[in-house]
C-alpha cells in the first residue's frame, strides 16, 4: 500500500451519515485460513483509518518469501501492519484470530505474536474503544525448544501507540512445544508473554481505560511440562 487509505463500516442501506457499528455488523472473516488485513508501505508514507469492523476467525503464518524468522513467525491474525506511517483504529472488534508460529527442524519453533493485532514499526498509531476477544499467538515446536506465544490480543514493536477504552477478554498466549530438552543453545525457553498485550522492544505505548479479565499466559518448558499463568498467580504442573 503507499496511500492514505480510510475504510469506514458500521453503515446501513438506508443510512449512509450514521454509523452504528454494534447494529451493522461489518465483518471481515478470515474463515480460520486467512489473515484478516495486512498492511505495508514499502515506499511513500502510508497511512490507514478504519472504524466500525468486526475481524474474526484470521490467521497469521509465516511468510515464506521472507527472510530470516519472518518465514516461520507469524504475525497479527486479525490486522499486521509493518512500516507504515499511521495507523487509526476505532470501534473495532478483533474476535477469534490466532497468531502461529510455524513448527521447524531448527532449533527453535516459530513465535506466535498479536493473534489478535501486530504493529512492527508503525510511527503512530491511535486505538480507540476497540475490543480484543478470545485471540491466541501460539509458537511452534523446535528441535530444541518451541516457539515464543507473544501477544494473546495486542502485540507491539518498535512503535509508538496511544489508546483509550480497551478490552482483552479471553486471550491466551501459548508457547510450542518440543521432544528436545526444552532449552535452546543460548539458555532461551518457549515462553509466553502477554496473554492480553505484550509491548515488545523500542515501543512508546499509552493505554487509558483499560479493562482486562480472563486472559492466559502458558509457558512449556518440554512436552509434559506446562506453566499456566493468568493475571492472578500461576501453577505449574
Amino acid at each position: 500500500m503507499n496511500k492514505q487509505l480510510t475504510i469506514l463500516g458500521g453503515y446501513s442501506t438506508g443510512n449512509w451519515s450514521t454509523p452504528d457499528p454494534s447494529t451493522n455488523l461489518t465483518i471481515i472473516d478470515g474463515q480460520s485460513t486467512y489473515r484478516g488485513v495486512f498492511t505495508w508501505s514499502g515506499g511513500p508514507a502510508t497511512s490507514l483509518r478504519m472504524e466500525g469492523f468486526t475481524i474474526e476467525n484470521g490467521v497469521a503464518r509465516g511468510i515464506p518469501t521472507w527472510s530470516g524468522d519472518d518465514k516461520i513467525f507469524g504475525f497479527g491474525g486479525g490486522m499486521f501492519a509493518i512500516s507504515v506511517q499511521g495507523i487509526t483504529l476505532k470501534n473495532m472488534v478483533f474476535e477469534n484470530n490466532k497468531s502461529v508460529g510455524e513448527n521447524t527442524s531448527s532449533s527453535y519453533g516459530g513465535a506466535g505474536s498479536g493473534g489478535g493485532l501486530a504493529l512492527r514499526r508503525v510511527t503512530n498509531a491511535t486505538l480507540e474503544h476497540i475490543s480484543f476477544e478470545g485471540n491466541e499467538a501460539r509458537g511452534g515446536t523446535g528441535q530444541d525448544r518451541g516457539g515464543y506465544g507473544i501477544g494473546g490480543g495486542l502485540y507491539t514493536y518498535r512503535s509508538v501507540v496511544s489508546g483509550r477504552y480497551i478490552t482483552f477478554s479471553n486471550n491466551i498466549a501459548t508457547g510450542g512445544s518440543t521432544a528436545g530438552s526444552g532449552r535452546a543453545a543460548d539458555g532461551q525457553r518457549a515462553d509466553a508473554f502477554g496473554a492480553g498485550a505484550s509491548i515488545q522492544h523500542y515501543c512508546d505505548v499509552t493505554l487509558q481505560y483499560v479493562s482486562a479479565t480472563g486472559n492466559q499466559t502458558i509457558g512449556r518448558r518440554k512436552r509434559q511440562h506446562v506453566c499456566r499463568r493468568r493475571f492472578r498467580g500461576c501453577t505449574e504442573g
